[in-house]
């Protein structure tokens, strides 16, 4: 059994203003080409911001897509992260899965 896709988070603006909102953009796909991906709360494990005020959970919508929209309201370095739930994929023949 192997397991691998590509899956990201993508913003239009790495560098906001403060108290703007920024769209997240949930991407699967390969060679970072891909298709954008809905909020599904069942798929998410964790989806929060770390800033220096600490970790909060980032407040999303089930089906949206974009899968959220974060407002940063302090300077600095902020990290978004998504931890998903594990996912099945089968193929019906090798040929498939090689493709």
């Amino acid at each position: 059994m192997a397991e691998a896709h590509e899956f990201w988070l993508e913003v239009v603006d790495s560098k906001p203003k403060v108290s703007a909102s920024v769209p997240v953009v949930f991407r699967n796909g390969q060679n970072f080409l891909g298709d954008s991906y809905p909020y599904l709360r069942q798929s998410a494990k964790r989806f929060s911001v770390i800033d220096r005020r600490g970790e909060r959970r980032v407040k999303a919508t089930e089906g949206d897509d974009p899968a959220a929209e974060i407002t940063f309201a302090n300077p600095g370095l902020a990290i978004v992260i998504y931890q998903g739930a594990p996912e099945e994929v089968d193929f019906e023949t090798f040929a498939k899965f090689e493709e």
